[in-house]
């Protein structure tokens, strides 16, 4: 984009909340990170990554976040959320609203 080779409306970029980030009150700033990580404005679309919220890891502490809660822990291991999907895909409606995204799925 920058050398001109292509506009961002010739682009049709897709990113994913990863999921850790399934809560609402972590889905904008997750995809806010996606944005700011590839230097653009809006994505096209945004998908949930997998049907599965696992707790949430702070940006400063690991990033991106892995499968494991504590990679360093003697017996690493997944640590499931209990995050309704609803709460999840309300908060990437509200993306859309806010110009983030074109569409979710």
């Amino acid at each position: 984009i920058d050398e001109g080779i292509v506009t961002r409306e010739e682009l049709f970029v897709t990113s994913k909340l990863w999921n850790t980030y399934h809560r609402e009150e972590h889905v904008r700033a997750a995809c806010e990170r996606s944005l700011s990580d590839l230097g653009l404005d809006y994505l096209d679309l945004y998908l949930i990554h997998f049907p599965i919220a696992q707790r949430f890891v702070p940006f400063e502490k690991r990033y991106p976040p892995e499968w494991v809660f504590d990679p360093e822990a003697d017996a690493p291991k997944v640590m499931l959320d209990s995050v309704p999907y609803m709460e999840t895909w309300q908060a990437m409606e509200s993306l859309v609203e806010a110009g983030l995204t074109r569409d979710i799925g």
